[in-house]
């Protein structure tokens, strides 16, 4: 087991590997598709295989071994990365499994309830807009295909500068260079600002209750502030509301 040996399985097996890799981070970051993920998972596997193999049928099987020990977690970094790109630009939020505040009220089976501030409305129609404002669909959800969770269909989030941050439409998430979006788990999306100031927050709770905080703003309207403890429209301030079977749940 030589010098060049050692070259032989490390050149070939890092061209396979490297060439994969870059042809499935490529996908990664530039498909937002489904299908696009996928097929950058499969680039990633199919290059520590063939680096594998190619280690195996040039040099033995122990130069396979030694290869797969390598590759082994570099491909796992790879999938996890995937996996982490996915639900970054993803609009899905999916169901978690936390129980409804206290001061939740009750709400007929099958219905939506929407906590925004200190306040709550339902509605048992879907699609349904959360918040509108003017003609402006702020924020607008649907259910998933397999009622898993909920799919933001309508994103719209201004700044303090009048300027577009987030937008989610036809299936595309997209946020301004200077802004930021995190997911820290697949129930909730959070959204900042150009100030690193949180401007939304909306959390999937459970499968029936839906969380939203943010301040929202659009041409020609007041600004919406929900915060924890109330909610400001303009001037005007609500607590501690509940209204039932709305179309829209905040419209100024």
């Amino acid at each position: 087991m030589g010098a060049q040996w050692v070259v032989d399985v490390v050149g070939v097996s890092a061209v396979f590997f490297f060439e994969a890799l870059a042809v499935g981070f490529g996908l990664g970051v530039t498909n937002a598709e489904k299908g696009g993920f996928w097929f950058s998972r499969a680039c990633f596997v199919a290059g520590a295989l063939s680096a594998v193999g190619s280690a195996a049928i040039r040099s033995g099987t122990t130069a396979g071994v030694i290869v797969a020990v390598v590759m082994t977690p570099l491909t796992i970094a790879a999938l996890r990365w995937v996996n982490g790109r996915q639900r970054l630009i993803s609009r899905t939020l999916f169901a978690g499994a936390l129980p409804n505040p206290p001061s939740a009220p009750a709400t007929p089976d099958g219905a939506l309830l929407v906590l925004w501030g200190s306040n709550a409305s339902w509605s048992t129609g879907m699609p349904h807009t959360v918040i509108q404002m003017g003609q402006r669909k702020v924020l607008a959800i649907t259910n998933t295909p397999k009622g898993k969770g909920l799919l933001i269909t309508a994103l719209e989030i201004f700044d303090d500068r009048g300027e577009v941050i987030a937008h989610i439409e036809d299936n595309d998430f997209w946020v301004k260079d200077g802004s930021r979006a995190k997911r820290p788990d697949a129930s909730t999306l959070v959204v900042f600002d150009h100030n690193n100031a949180e401007v939304l927050r909306v959390r999937l709770l459970n499968r029936t209750t839906l969380s939203v905080l943010g301040v929202f703003r659009a041409p020609g309207s007041p600004v919406v502030v929900l915060a924890e403890d109330q909610t400001a429209i303009g001037t005007n301030v609500l607590q501690r509301c509940v209204f039932g079977n709305c179309a829209v749940d905040v419209r100024c």
